[in-house]
């Protein structure tokens, strides 16, 4: 299992809420335990750090607690998009060809 030092390391991290420290550290200690042959504990490890137990099975967005109301109640829901921007904008090139084509069909 990790040592004292990296446990306080993610544990640090945790706490500052650096996110991508923690999953570095996380991903460290799953490397480590796979190179000791502890091949079923790296897999559970890694199946955590990469699907965690949030809803939809995707990895949580932010160690920071979610801000909550006066009824206890969270106050929004933090969500990873699915796609990226990259993803749902069309290039440059593209809307050429598509302004181009939307403006002919008045013609047909």
């Amino acid at each position: 299992m990790a040592g004292g030092h990296v446990l306080k390391h993610l544990f640090a991290a945790y706490a500052r809420g650096e996110d991508a420290t923690f999953r570095q550290v996380a991903a460290d200690i799953v490397a480590a335990e796979r190179q000791r042959n502890h091949r079923a504990l790296a897999a559970d490890l890694e199946r955590e750090l990469d699907y965690g137990t949030s809803a939809g099975g995707l990895p949580p967005v932010s160690l920071r607690p979610v801000p909550r109301g006066r009824d206890d109640q969270p106050l929004l829901r933090l969500v990873k998009p699915l796609r990226t921007f990259d993803e749902v904008v069309i290039a440059a090139d593209t809307r050429v060809v598509l302004l181009v084509d939307f403006r002919t069909i008045d013609d047909l």
